[in-house]
């Protein structure tokens, strides 16, 4: 029996075992879909928003692999699917060969909506996090929502490349 189930453990890591729920929002134009994964001890409400790179999908290898070791540390995430102009875009890549007219002003809102969500669902601490395209967008986002100002930015002259 002890050794089914150190098996059973073995084979299914502790991120199967996480409470991963699938969450639905009204976006600016269309339903948008997540995975919402709450961690078990997460006293802090730390939470990771997720952006998978461009035509990729909120499943994607990289995109769970993180989401797993977020978890083995405490830390929920949300992980997103950009909605490409498709209403309720499902996971999976997006073909190559379709049309869309997405464009990083509406990644950027779609961004937006889902850190509103997790606004509203008492999140403290929000870290914003992407992969590929997604990190272009995360960034274009979070430079959109503060206002920085370069001029006061000073870059060291003596760095070695």
């Amino acid at each position: 029996m002890r050794f089914t189930i150190l098996f059973f453990l073995l084979l299914f890591p502790s991120f199967v075992f996480s409470e991963t729920k699938e969450v639905q929002i009204d976006g600016p134009t269309y339903k948008l879909n997540g995975l919402l994964t709450i961690s078990e001890n997460n006293p802090k409400k730390n939470i990771v928003l997720l952006v998978h790179g461009i035509l990729g999908h909120q499943k994607m290898e990289v995109i769970d692999n993180t989401k797993a070791i977020l978890y083995e540390n405490n830390i929920d995430s949300l992980s997103i699917n950009l909605s490409y102009g498709v209403p309720l875009r499902e996971n999976g890549f997006f073909p190559c060969d379709k049309d869309h007219n997405h464009n990083e002003s509406i990644s950027i809102k779609e961004i937006s909506y889902w850190h509103k969500f997790l606004i509203n669902n008492n999140y403290k601490n929000i870290y914003l996090l992407g992969h590929s395209r997604g990190a272009l967008n995360i960034t274009q986002y979070y430079l959109q929502m503060n206002t920085v100002s370069y001029t006061h930015l000073t870059l060291p002259t003596n760095r070695e490349v």
